[in-house]
């Protein structure tokens, strides 16, 4: 019984998935609508302009480029701008992503394991980089076309360099609030990720986003310090 409810449950979040991605492709058009398109850069520039810190729980789902759903995900996000990030899964593994402005740290909770990585070349042409990225950020994307499907306002851009990570993302807007982001990679894989509770410009503090790497961690990679940082 269990099994055929997940079952059925996956099979009908595929076909939403599915519609949703076949949909805004199809029907993306920069010359649909003059209005509809104004919307969507009031909303993009608001967005980056007057967003300093953002904090809300998310669902995580990713489909291949066969259109197998692979894995979904939740968890909870804290940003701060700039390059300051805190992206924790919860189901189904404990995980924590940290870049901390200078390195990225990538915990798996129950191995005791950190990878650390440089943070600019890791985040270089990725989703992250818009998210977490000084304001001038979206002038590296270009603007394709605005889209309204199921009272979602969706904001299609492309990133003009074309080495990137990925291909093209989407901000889903409702009522003016950001709610659901989709971007697809070069290996034709597509995540959708669904914000929840999401709190704008609350005051975080920069001490959240420090790993504290204590003697039980194994740690993988060499952590750049800089000269007015101390690693905790």
């Amino acid at each position: 019984m269990v099994l055929n409810l997940l079952f059925k449950k996956n099979i009908l979040f595929f076909l939403y998935f599915y519609l949703l991605f076949f949909f805004l492709n199809l029907f993306f058009n920069p010359l649909l609508s003059n209005e509809q398109n104004q919307q969507g850069k009031a909303l993009i520039s608001n967005f980056f302009n007057n967003t300093k810190s953002l904090t809300a729980r998310f669902n995580q789902s990713l489909v291949d480029s066969d259109n197998t759903l692979m894995e979904t995900s939740e968890g909870s996000l804290k940003i701060k701008r700039p390059n300051l990030l805190l992206w924790e899964y919860k189901k189904p593994y404990d995980e924590k992503i940290i870049a901390d402005g200078i390195n990225l740290w990538i915990y798996d909770v129950d191995l005791k394991q950190v990878i650390v990585k440089p943070q600019a070349e890791s985040f270089s042409n990725t989703p992250a980089e818009l998210l977490t990225g000084e304001i001038d950020i979206i002038s590296k994307y270009d603007f394709i076309g605005t889209l309204t499907y199921k009272e979602i306002v969706w904001v299609k851009l492309r990133p003009k360099n074309l080495e990137s990570s990925f291909v093209q993302i989407e901000f889903g807007f409702q009522e003016g609030i950001l709610a659901k982001i989709l971007f697809a990679d070069n290996l034709n894989q597509t995540t959708l990720i669904e914000l929840m509770d999401l709190v704008i410009n609350q005051d975080i503090g920069n001490e959240i986003f420090n790993f504290s790497l204590t003697d039980d961690i194994d740690l993988i990679g060499t952590p750049i310090i800089s000269d007015n940082r101390v690693m905790q």
